[in-house]
């Protein structure tokens, strides 16, 4: 299913992809960190992540395109407001990043 993300690139600070969408026919800019991205690949995958270069990010944002197309639909319909939105971890992770569970008491 194709998803609705435009000019996706690497942004001035080159700690985070800035991208477009279009949600019920308006065009958002959004931001989704490094550290997102790192998490999202710590979630699918074993063992340390080491620092991404620019091209392994934008990879990385690749891999979890359909992902983080649905999640921005979901931030920008629950009327997350920003310019560029910036998609915090907690959409992805909403009972926690991924290392943050693993040093949770029960």
């Amino acid at each position: 299913m194709p998803d609705n993300i435009q000019g996706a690139k690497l942004d001035v600070s080159g700690e985070s992809i800035k991208f477009g969408i279009t949600v019920d026919g308006q065009h958002h800019f959004c931001l989704i960190s490094r550290a997102v991205l790192n998490d999202l690949s710590r979630s699918h995958a074993a063992g340390d992540q080491k620092e991404n270069s620019e091209a392994e990010l934008m990879s990385e944002f690749g891999a979890f395109r359909h992902v983080i197309a649905r999640k921005a639909e979901e931030a920008i319909r629950m009327g997350m407001v920003g310019d560029p939105l910036l998609l915090p971890g907690e959409l992805f992770f909403p009972r926690g990043r991924p290392l943050d569970r693993l040093y949770q008491e029960d």
